[in-house]
Parts: structure tokens; sequence; C-alpha cells
């Protein structure tokens, strides 16, 4: 299970995913996506 949380910041969207159980290994994505275009301008993954 994840917790999803989206901020705005500077024309940009930050949309992060943490998993909810911390006794769990690995982590979620995170995307940065341009508030104008939508597109997706970075990503990164937790492992």
């Amino acid at each position: 299970m994840y917790t999803v949380t989206a901020r705005h910041h500077g024309g940009e969207w930050y949309v992060d995913y943490e998993l909810t159980d911390t006794m769990s290994l690995g982590g979620g994505p995170h995307f940065v996506i341009d508030a104008r275009s939508g597109e997706i301008t970075g990503r990164r993954y937790e492992q």
C-alpha cells in the first residue's frame, strides 16, 4: 500500500508514492510533472 502526495511548486507538480509499511523493503515512484503541459519532466524509483 502507498500513501500518495501531490504538491504544486514553481510551475510543477511533485507526486510521491511512499510505502505505508515502514518495515517493507523497496519504495515507490516519484514524478515531476509540468503544470502547463502535463508532461512528466522527471522521475525516479526507489529500490
